[in-house]
């Protein structure tokens, strides 16, 4: 805000537009930049708290440096013009520390200012602000400031998965729609999935990706399908085509598809009538045959309750005949499944091991490549495509390209598939 208002003169102005051409614009973000001018001050206090030491040894006088830009006038040209290092300098090295703390930044180069700061600072100054800068960072990220960090740098979006895999079920319900929006949506929901050990975020990450018309794999399908109850199959993919979803409500929605659907059913009452008539009428026979001392009429009696007896039976197997072939059909239906679910799931192997060995060595020339695919019975056009067809469901863009005779990664995907890689 000073800058912008040109509340200082030119020789100042000097100063800031340096400050300003910084490799990114990382404390352009007002939190990231709070946490940082805190840590920059406390490196600013070690030294202040030195220069009133007098028992410490400095390397140049004080007075001829340091202590000149503390208690000169700041109209005075020297502090400028001696001190010109020394803020920004401090500053990197605590803007560093901040970024070490986020995943997927790229840390600034510090060597320049360590060695500049050592060149003037004490021996024990310089210890004290190594022993800081080793020190431990909590860093708090919420979403709305990591999705601000990613116009900074694009890997940012690792942070956000982290968040969502650290939060309770009830933290990320409410950033649900927000996600859902998330340009990155793909990556999050992925990393969220594969190391997130609790199944309902998992299933609703899956459910985004669906409803985003984001591909997913087989696998992913089959966990879904083993969450979602049977007969709630047709509720989840109405869930899916629902333009005016609520997201917030989404956990209970997709916890009500894991339970078996309740069937109405409506009683015949004159069949109920009937059956209780029956039922009377049986024991009477019984009662009957335990009363009469004639045998002949006891054995009628016992005759026709055996003849109502297989009536029963035979009317109840009859009813578990379609049953039973249902449950024949659904098993070897499943067996089917089970056995077309992954025809490509020999070859993944051998593209795993050849992009694992294209990642370690940065790429490969032209002429290996062809080499490569010819062993593999194949043109080197071809080979090429059926490789980036294998990235796409991973990355949902062209990752390897031909450029000066050699096979390479696609900068932009290189830190990516290296995570990839390694899993």
């Amino acid at each position: 805000m000073l800058r912008e208002n040109q509340i200082f003169d030119g020789t100042e102005m000097v100063y800031f537009d340096q400050l300003r051409k910084r490799v990114t614009k990382f404390t352009e973000v007002s939190t990231v930049m709070a946490l940082c001018l805190r840590k920059y001050a406390d490196l600013m206090q070690i030294v202040l708290h030195d220069l009133e030491d007098g028992s410490i040894k400095w390397k140049i006088k004080p007075n001829n440096y340091f202590r000149k830009y503390f208690q000169l006038p700041l109209d005075d040209d020297r502090v400028w013009a001696e001190t010109f290092r020394l803020p920004a300098d401090l500053y990197i090295l605590a803007e560093n520390m901040i970024r070490k703390k986020v995943e997927g930044l790229r840390v600034l180069p510090a060597e320049e200012s360590m060695q500049s700061l050592q060149k003037y600072l004490p021996d024990e100054t310089f210890r004290k602000i190594q022993i800081y800068l080793n020190q431990e960072v909590q860093l708090e990220l919420d979403y709305q400031t990591i999705t601000a960090l990613r116009n900074v740098n694009k890997s940012v979006w690792n942070e956000a998965a982290n968040l969502f895999i650290n939060q309770s079920l009830e933290q990320v319900s409410g950033l649900l729609q927000d996600i859902a929006n998330d340009p990155d949506l793909k990556k999050i929901a992925m990393k969220v999935i594969k190391q997130s050990e609790n199944p309902e975020k998992r299933i609703i990450f899956i459910f985004l990706m669906e409803k985003m018309a984001l591909p997913v794999s087989k696998a992913l399908q089959k966990e879904r399908d083993g969450f979602i109850h049977p007969t709630r199959q047709a509720d989840y993919q109405q869930l899916l085509l629902d333009a005016n979803l609520h997201l917030e409500s989404l956990p209970e929605l997709l916890n009500d598809c894991t339970r078996p659907m309740r069937r109405e059913i409506k009683l015949d009452t004159a069949l109920i009538t009937a059956s209780h008539s029956a039922l009377d009428t049986i024991i009477d026979m019984v009662d009957t045959y335990l009363s009469e001392e004639d045998t002949g009429e006891g054995l009628d009696s016992t005759i026709s309750l055996n003849i109502f007896t297989e009536m029963e039976m035979s009317s109840e197997e009859e009813q578990s005949e379609p049953e039973s072939s249902v449950a024949t059909s659904v098993s070897i239906s499943s067996a089917t499944i089970e056995e077309t679910e992954n025809p490509d799931s020999e070859q993944e192997p051998e593209h795993m091991l050849f992009l694992r060995q294209l990642v370690a060595s940065n790429g490969i020339s032209l002429d290996d490549f062809k080499e490569q695919a010819k062993i593999k019975g194949k043109l080197h056009q071809a080979y090429l495509t059926e490789l980036n067809e294998v990235l796409y469901e991973i990355f949902d863009d062209q990752v390897l390209v031909i450029s000066h005779q050699q096979v390479i990664i696609e900068e932009d995907f290189m830190e990516e598939m290296r995570e990839w890689i390694d899993g």
